[in-house]
């Protein structure tokens, strides 16, 4: 090997490590590494070139994106759109939370790899229709960052959590020019159901909407399973709809009392359930019981089978 490929290739290597990837052993030709289950060579015949091998691991993302999309790149790339994007983005940041509650580090790495790519592919399809940058996005959110935390960047006496949220909270009304009157219109629409109504809760408890007494929040629960009963009795569907929806933000509403989050709660719960299932379901095939639902477990499980 010449002097200067080998120069080249000491550049490479420490490239390969800042980026926090494991550099593969090297073959006849340029130096591999990997990229979830791909593959770049980088090397005259690869196809992948950069502006600079300085260019950090992020730039070299924000290339690979362009370059994906440019016309003579990948064809599912090109035809995206900021729509088309929106299940997996949804999927993605729900495998980071799964990855989270399972307490995967290795799996969580990979998990916002992908949200991270789908974040830079929305920016990418933004700079091409001249909208905004990447750089865009970032210069924003430093920005956002500063100005609600005076406490750190500035002369804020706020220190405990409590304070720093109502901080937080009434510079956002201040930037967005609301007051208090409609203090609940910047809660997202988008958002998934249980995670809207208890962010709903969280901000009218801020401005002093709430229950007090703990047992008031458990009387209203069994207030609003009594009304459901009711409206199970007359049979009007609409009626049920409406009950089952009060009880349902109640009991949202008592898991935050309790300082738990809802979405979280529901979700061990059916983990739970689908364990008992499943465990119920190898029994059966083991001793082959027709009466499947009696091997059940956990037992609470059995009196909601048909």
């Amino acid at each position: 090997m010449s002097s200067r490929a080998k120069s080249r290739d000491f550049v490479v290597k420490l490239e390969v490590k800042a980026m926090g990837l494991k550099a593969r052993p090297r073959p006849r030709r340029g130096l591999r590494y990997g990229f979830d289950s791909a593959e770049f060579t980088l090397s005259e015949r690869s196809g992948v070139q950069w502006a600079s091998l300085r260019m950090t691991g992020f730039e070299k993302l924000c290339e690979i994106v362009a370059r994906l999309r440019a016309p003579d790149g990948c064809p599912w790339d090109r035809e995206q759109t900021h729509e088309s994007l929106l299940p997996g983005l949804l999927e993605e940041a729900y495998e980071v939370v799964g990855a989270v509650c399972a307490h995967d580090t290795a799996n969580l790495r990979e998990e916002l790899g992908d949200l991270l790519l789908l974040v830079v592919m929305h920016a990418q399809i933004a700079s091409e229709g001249d909208h905004f940058q990447i750089d865009d996005v970032i210069a924003e959110l430093v920005g956002k960052l500063v100005r609600r935390h005076p406490h750190v960047f500035a002369t804020s006496n706020a220190r405990d959590t409590g304070a720093v949220v109502k901080q937080w909270e009434a510079i956002k009304r201040k930037e967005n020019k609301t007051g208090g009157a409609n203090y609940l219109d910047t809660l997202p629409a988008a958002l998934p159901a249980l995670m809207r109504a208890q962010k709903a809760q969280a901000k009218a408890s801020r401005v002093r909407f709430d229950w007090t007494d703990p047992a008031d929040v458990i009387a209203k629960v069994e207030e609003e399973m009594r009304e459901t009963k009711e409206a199970i009795s007359s049979k009007n569907s609409a009626a049920i709809a409406d009950e089952i929806g009060d009880l349902l933000f109640a009991v949202v509403n008592l898991a935050r009392k309790n300082k738990l989050d809802a979405e979280l709660v529901l979700q061990a719960a059916t983990n739970k359930f689908v364990k008992g299932v499943l465990v119920g379901w190898r029994k059966n095939s083991r001793r082959k019981t027709k009466n499947w639902e009696k091997s059940i477990s956990p037992k609470w499980m059995r009196s909601g089978m048909p």
